[in-house]
């Protein structure tokens, strides 16, 4: 017993040449010999010679200090009370200590003879090896996930060809909604030749989010602000899965980087730089342009939004005008074409995704359709003599809001 001295002392007297050495080496010989208590799993000099260390090279170990404040546990503990279990150690990692038949830690080294040294401020057991550390592997940041990953070969040139690079292996964190190859080809984009470093930037910033948002913490309507600052995108979580402005479904999630977390998607997301009116325009729905015109609700249109429109085809306008017996809008009384038109407008953002069977939603109009979900998606009016309106073309985004094509004209009241 050498309770009068301290571990350091008791370790110099009792011949732990070279973990003595490595203490002073390290700086943590003042340490030791502070107030406690500590138990030290102190390797024999053997031990420390097996894997090439002396008292003469102590000062070459890298990571010494780690090494040595693995062998050291807070508080005293004799053999007698070593047990079985995980024992955090003043390295931050854990030692795992197995109590049989033999005392042994992390299944590498067994505790043999000398027992239950004892110093003023703790107590040595000796081991027969070198207890190394776990060493966390390094995270890879986002770009180095993507780069060299064939499945990402399309976004990692992308990301090379917008010179964002740089920007997503800085420090984060982001979020990073990630489409594969197929992802982009289903979104149309198969070739990158057509578009330039100006087009992409738009296109990629808007598949990230300045923080980083593990999937838990996505929630069913959700307004995703992007590094685009020009758009935001909107989630849907329902039983089927997380869908990103209706159509792009997340397929994998919480990929971890060290800037960040990765969700992969099988759709390539496009920010919408027209409002609905403009969007609808540019898809050729001419008849319907041509009404709002008529009508004077371009400009409501265009406001702020969100607006859910379910857009008439040509065919449905022209078969509304046989109907109706006229050429034209310009022959329906003001009030009859505003009235219908504003019947295929709800507020807010409803994408297919959000779409309940037997929902009712008010429309601008002020009365109600009913949205029927049945091997498709009708809807039917309160027009008993009209035909329900199929639902042809789904989550058509927008500035300010969603388009879904419909196939015939919704009739509020009996014209």
């Amino acid at each position: 017993m050498q309770e009068d001295k301290n571990i350091v002392e008791t370790a110099i007297d009792a011949e732990y040449n070279t973990l003595a050495a490595a203490l002073v080496e390290a700086g943590l010989d003042d340490d030791l010999q502070a107030a406690g208590p500590f138990t030290v799993f102190a390797p024999t000099d053997a031990a420390f010679a097996a894997i090439g260390i002396t008292p003469a090279n102590v000062g070459d170990v890298e990571n010494l200090s780690e090494i040595l404040l693995y062998h050291v546990v807070s508080g005293r503990v004799t053999s007698a009370n070593l047990s079985s279990g995980d024992v955090p150690t003043l390295n931050g990692a854990p030692i795992a200590v197995n109590v049989g038949s033999s005392i042994t830690l992390n299944g590498d080294a067994t505790v043999v003879n000398p027992f239950d040294v004892m110093a003023s401020n703790g107590v040595i057991h000796t081991i027969n090896a070198v207890l190394m550390p776990p060493v966390e592997e390094e995270m890879s940041s986002i770009v180095e996930i993507v780069v060299g990953n064939e499945n990402f070969s399309i976004l990692e040139a992308a990301l090379i060809k917008a010179n964002l690079v740089d920007a997503l292996s800085a420090e984060g964190p982001f979020t990073v909604f990630a489409p594969t190859n197929a992802a982009f080809a289903e979104a149309g984009i198969t070739s990158l030749d057509d578009f330039t470093a100006e087009e992409l930037m738009p296109i990629l910033l808007y598949h990230v989010y300045n923080g980083a948002v593990m999937a838990e913490d996505l929630s069913n309507g959700q307004v995703v602000p992007t590094l685009n600052e020009n758009a935001d995108f909107y989630l849907s979580i329902n039983s089927n899965g997380v869908y990103i402005n209706g159509k792009t479904m997340v397929t994998d999630t919480d990929i971890e980087a060290s800037n960040g977390v990765i969700h992969i998607i099988d759709q390539t997301l496009v920010p919408p730089t027209q409002d609905v009116v403009e969007v609808a325009i540019a898809q050729g729905f001419n008849k319907l342009a041509e009404a709002l015109t008529e009508a004077n609700l371009v400009s409501t249109l265009q406001g702020v939004g969100p607006l859910t429109v379910f857009a008439p085809t040509d065919a449905a306008f022209e078969a509304l005008y046989t109907r109706l017996g006229v050429e034209g809008p310009a022959e329906i009384a003001d009030a009859t074409l505003t009235a219908v038109l504003t019947y295929h407008v709800v507020e807010g953002r409803v994408f297919s995704t959000d779409i309940i069977d037997g929902a009712m939603p008010e429309t601008l109009q002020g009365g109600t359709v009913t949205i029927n979900v049945d091997g498709g998606v009708t809807i039917t009016d309160v027009d008993s003599g009209s035909e329900d309106a199929t639902v042809t073309a789904t989550d058509i985004l927008g500035t300010n809001g969603v388009i879904h094509v419909i196939d015939e004209i919704l009739i509020p009241v009996e014209l």
